[in-house]
C-alpha cells in the first residue's frame, strides 16, 4: 500500500512537470509568433520595446488643489411656463 502510493506520487509529479513544460512552450511560441508578426507587419525590430522612463510614475501622481468653487446660490424660481409655481403666482 505505500509502495502504490509512492509511485502514484512521483507520477503525479512528473505529469506535472510534463504540464508545466508544455504550458510554459507554449506561452514562449505564443509570444515568438506575435513578435515575429510585429517585424513583419509594422517593420518593428524584435528589440524594439517600450520601456516607461522613470519621470512618468503614475502611481505617485499628485493632484493640484482644486480652484475654489463659489459659495452655493439659492435655487432659482423655475422658468415661466415649465409647470412649477411661478405659473400660479403671476396669474394672481
Amino acid at each position: 500500500l505505500l509502495a502504490a502510493w509512492i509511485i502514484r506520487a512521483w507520477v503525479y509529479v512528473v505529469v506535472g512537470f510534463v504540464a508545466a513544460f508544455v504550458l510554459s512552450f507554449a506561452v514562449s511560441a505564443f509570444t515568438n509568433i506575435y513578435y515575429l508578426l510585429r517585424r513583419k507587419v509594422d517593420a518593428t525590430d524584435l528589440d524594439d520595446v517600450y520601456v516607461e522612463e522613470a519621470g512618468e510614475d503614475y502611481d505617485t501622481f499628485e493632484a493640484e488643489p482644486a480652484e475654489e468653487q463659489p459659495a452655493e446660490q439659492a435655487p432659482s424660481e423655475p422658468p415661466a411656463g415649465e409647470g412649477g409655481q411661478g405659473d400660479s403666482d403671476k396669474a394672481q
